[in-house]
This record gives structure tokens, sequence and C-alpha cells, in this order.
């Protein structure tokens, strides 16, 4: 990974990190704002409900009042059931009729001492007497009101809440006592007033804007009255079919195009304890969810500028720490090629100057060794070929045979390399080092008696014997100075030629019979080379052959005495070995 990339991501994680670390203490406060804002429309509209209810509850009780306070109301009221003809009960429901709409209730309805029903006023929700009897005794809030006021030995004024015909109505209920009371008993109720306001739709309204809110009134699932808007009401009773797995006291969703959050008060019935039905309060969380994506964008937008500030700052920054780092590199890589000369240019004081001029005094170390290890290497390749040429010097009819058997094996492995054979083992440095030590293929015979080395005709097989024992005499020779000196490598491959030259591939060779793979690859390659060398080349006991004469030889020893895919290789190199061997006879021609 370049530095720059490096560098880039440092910054840029620090970047985004300190846009994470700093969005969700952010958006922590934003949700914390939302929350502490819809607490506080929930418990603003549901202190607003109770104050609401109350003035309502003492505003009808006070309708109530002033209803008992009417004379002739008074007098109609505590006739008995006996007393009261049809004239009576129409002047009652007059009176009521006119009353209802003054002190701001729907309904007005009076019942005699023994809880008989004697009148309603016209705008009751009840059609009749009978409709409104029945009522009242199945309504479990109705009947307990009832109860309280009837059967109390303090009766008092009543409050509930009732539900008629989808509509809830505020209801208050007063003892009807006329007579005073006599000194430890309890008074006599005459009858009972019952006085009820629906809640309207106006009603949420006005809940709604105390606290900018929505608010529903609910029962059995289903909306009653609301300050949403018809639309928006038939969403609401969909949301209100699945109510969320959580609960209802806190929860989200959405109406239309806005999203609420909303939560529920629960409307007790004063006159039973129970549930009569449930206040829905809603939040539009459209402004503070709008201001968190905002937040949200504006860090985004931030991080982006924050990551392009970052690639530039690394470019920038990265380009006047990496360009002499470049250099070096770049003069490394040229050092790894070969070249010496290189020097790269220091100025300053700073590291990378000190970097720069320690790397050119490590050059010029470098330059001083490699010169004294090409003279220790050139001295080291003479010292080879000198002492091959010792040998071969004793010989009086090889001529250069060991330029060309080194010229010959050097080819062979080459082209062994270019065509993908043997790739394991043949390298540079092994085409190199056959080149090197290839001449010592028959050092061994400096240890050959000169009667069977220098003898001008052709060996008795007792002779033939001593002369195949140069191959032993070659490995001994180089195997004692690689002991001396373990881990050289032209002097193993120099003991394993000498040794091996002579093997054959069918294992009929010596001085080990070795076969195959197990015969040195190095060995295997000189052998051709020699044995080509050998053919055409004049000898005592043979003339000089040609090379159609000698590539016929040993391709038809291919498998047999020689390594088939050496022999391959040798076919391939035909115009180069053709090449060599011209080149030498015309030196002997010129000499």
């Amino acid at each position: 990974m370049r530095f720059r990339t490096k560098l880039f991501i440092i910054w840029a994680a620090t970047v985004l990190l300190a846009a994470a670390g700093s969005y969700w203490p952010i958006r922590g406060v934003i949700v914390s704002a939302m929350d502490r804002a819809a607490r506080q429309a929930f418990y603003g509209t549901g202190k607003s409900l109770r104050t609401f209810q109350s003035q309502q509850l003492l505003q009808l009780s006070r309708a109530g009042e002033l209803i008992m306070d009417i004379p002739e109301l008074r007098s109609l009221i505590a006739l008995h059931s006996s007393e009261l003809d049809a004239a009576n009960v129409s002047s009652l429901q007059e009176r009521l009729d006119s009353f209802a709409p003054l002190v701001g209730v729907q309904f007005i309805c009076v019942l005699n001492g023994q809880g008989q029903l004697i009148a309603q006023n016209q705008q009751s929700p009840w059609d009749t007497l009978n409709d409104l009897g029945q009522y009242l005794s199945r309504s479990d809030s109705a009947r307990s009101m009832l109860k309280r006021l009837y059967l109390t030995t303090t009766p008092a004024t009543q409050q509930g809440l009732w539900l008629r015909s989808a509509t809830l109505y505020q209801v208050v209920g007063l003892p009807l006592i006329f007579q005073s009371e006599h000194e430890g008993q309890p008074p006599d109720i005459e009858g009972v007033l019952l006085l009820g306001a629906p809640l309207t739709d106006g009603m949420a309204s006005d809940l709604a804007q105390s606290h900018q809110s929505q608010v529903s009134f609910i029962s059995a699932g289903r909306v009653l009255v609301s300050s949403l808007p018809a639309p928006l009401r038939a969403q609401l009773n969909h949301v209100l079919a699945a109510p969320p797995p959580g609960g209802t006291d806190d929860w989200q969703f959405r109406l239309g195009d806005s999203t609420y959050r909303a939560a529920m008060e629960p409307m007790i019935d004063q006159a039973t304890g129970r549930v009569a039905a449930k206040m829905l309060i809603q939040t539009n969380q459209d402004t503070a969810l709008a201001q968190k994506s905002g937040i949200l964008r504006k860090l985004i937008c931030i991080g982006i500028a924050g990551l392009l500030v970052c690639a530039a700052a690394s470019f920038l920054f990265s380009m006047a720490v990496t360009r002499p780092v470049q250099k070096l590199l770049d003069a490394a890589r040229r050092v790894a090629r070969g070249d010496l000369s290189i020097e790269i240019e220091s100025h300053g004081t700073d590291e990378l100057a000190e970097l720069s001029r320690a790397f050119n005094d490590m050059v010029r170390q470098i330059r001083v060794r490699h010169e004294l290890e090409k003279q220790v290497a050139k001295s080291r390749d003479l010292t080879i070929f000198a002492v091959a040429k010792l040998a071969e010097s004793r010989d009086p009819e090889t001529g250069a045979h060991l330029e060309r058997v080194r010229n010959y094996s050097r080819i062979l492995a080459q082209n062994l390399a270019d065509n993908g054979e043997f790739s394991a083992q043949i390298n540079p440095q092994f085409v190199h080092l056959i080149y090197l030590t290839s001449p010592l293929h028959d050092i061994g015979k400096v240890g050959i008696p000169d009667s069977v080395l220098r003898k001008p005709g052709k060996l008795s097989e007792r002779e033939m014997e001593i002369m195949k024992t140069h191959a032993q005499i070659g490995a001994a020779t180089l195997d004692a100075a690689a002991v001396q000196f373990p881990g050289v490598q032209f002097l193993e491959m120099g003991r394993d030629i000498a040794a091996a030259h002579h093997e054959r591939f069918d294992g009929n060779g010596y001085p080990h019979q070795l076969a195959g793979d197990n015969i040195p690859l190095a060995a295997r390659i000189v052998a051709v080379a020699d044995v080509y060398d050998a053919l055409t080349t004049k000898r005592v006991y043979k003339p000089a052959y040609s090379h159609d004469v000698a590539q016929a030889i040993i391709e038809k020893s291919s498998g047999a005495q020689f390594d088939a895919r050496i022999v391959q290789a040798f076919i391939r190199c035909e115009s180069q070995f053709t090449h060599i061997l011209q080149r030498y006879a015309e030196s002997r021609a010129a000499a």
C-alpha cells in the first residue's frame, strides 16, 4: 500500500470518527429534546383535559343548581307522579327545552323520588323516555351513578362519562332535595336531575391547540371525536386496529405525509372507577425529524469535505515525503539491476538527506566490493580453466577441446531452459556454472600415466581400464576441495561432471553404472557435448567426422547412452553447434 494511501486512510478515518463521534451526541441531544417535547405535550394535554373536565362538570353542576332555583321548576318536580298530568309534563319539558341551550348542555333528564323518569328535553339523544329508561338500566355507568344518588346516606353531586351512539358525554347527576332535613335522619330525595354535555371536535381542537398537538377521543378502538381532519381519522382507525406490540403508552406511526408520536391518556368514569374512554395525544415529529436529517446531511457534507481536504493534504504531504523516497527507491532498483554508477543528490540536514548520503556510501562500498568480487571471480575462472588446460596439455590430440565443450554445454543448458525443461534445476546461474566447470570434466587425466594417456595408438583393454579411472580421480580431487570449501557450487558441479560424464542413460556407463535421472543433469549435458566434440575432431585412432555423421551417431544413442531430452535440445541447436565447429576449424587453419 502506498504511503499516500496509508496517510489518506489515517486522516480520513480521523475525520470520519470525528464526524461519527459528533453525530451521536448531537443526535442524542435532538432525540432527548424530541422526547422531552413529546412528554411535555402528553403531560400538558392530559392536564388540560382534567382541567377541562373539572370546569365542564363545575359548569354542569352550577347549571343544575340554577335549574333548582327556579320556583316553577321546583314545584313541578316536587309534584308526586299521581299529581302530574299531561299539562304539567308538557310545561316541565318546555322549561327544560328553553333552559338547556342557556346552560350549554345537550340533555336534561328529570327523575322523581322513586327513580321514575318524568321528562327530558327534546335535544336529548334518546327519542323517548322509554329509550332513556332502557339505557339507564343497561349502562353500568348510569346505574352506578343513580345508585350513588338514591342509596347513599349523604346524597351529593355525582359525575360520570356516558357513551351513547358513538358520542361521549360528560354527565352530572344532582339529587333534588326540597325539604329541610329532620334532625338525626337522612334527607329525603325528591328526585334526580341529570345534565350531559357531549365531547366535540371543537373541544378536541381546543385541547390540541393548547400544546401544539392533535387530540382524539377513543372508545373500543374507534375514534369518537378528534382534532384531525376526516381523511386522517380514517387512517387513524386503521392504526388503532393493529396496536403496537410494545403498547400504546408511547409509540410512533404515520398519518398522511407526517410522522406522529402518540400516547394514550385514560379517561376514568367516576361512577364506576373504570376506563370509559381514552384520549390519544399525538405530536408531529416532522420538524424534529427534519432537523435530525438536516444535521445528518450537514455532517455527511462535512465528512465529504473533510475527505477531500484529507485527499489533497495527503497528496501534497506525501509528495514532499515520497518524492525523495521515490528517488531512493528508483536508485535502489537500478542498483539491484547491477547499475552501481548511480548517486543521489543530497541537500540539507533532515532525515531524508541523511538517508540519501547513507545510500550513496552504501553504493560506493558495494561498487568497491563488486569490483573485488569481479576480480576474484575472474581469478577463479582463470584458475579453473588453467587447471583444466594443465590436464589437457598432457593429451596432445585434444586441441581446443575444452573451449568447444564449454560452449556446447552452455548452448544445450540455455536451450533446455528456454524450452521449459528441467525448470526446477536450470536457471541463469546453472547455465553460467556449467560454462565454468565443464572444462573440468577430464581433470582426472592428470593421474593417468603418460604411457597410457600419450600412447599414439589404440589402447589395450587393460589400458582402457586405467584410462577409465580418470573419472574417479577427477571426482576425488574436486570432492577434496569441496570438503575444504563447503557450499561452493562450482566445486560441487565440477565434481558431478568429472565423476559422471561417462555414465550412460541406460546404466551401462562407468564408473558407477548410474542410470536415468540418477545421473547429475550437468554430467548428462556435458556427456553430449564431449562426445560431439570427440566425433567431430581428429584423433589418433579415428578421423574427424562431419556434423551430420556425428548427429546421426548421437541420435542413434538417444535413450541409451544419452538422455533423449538433451538429444532433442542438441537437434534444436544444430546451427549453433555447426557455427562453433566451423569457427574453431577456421582458427586451426589460420594457425
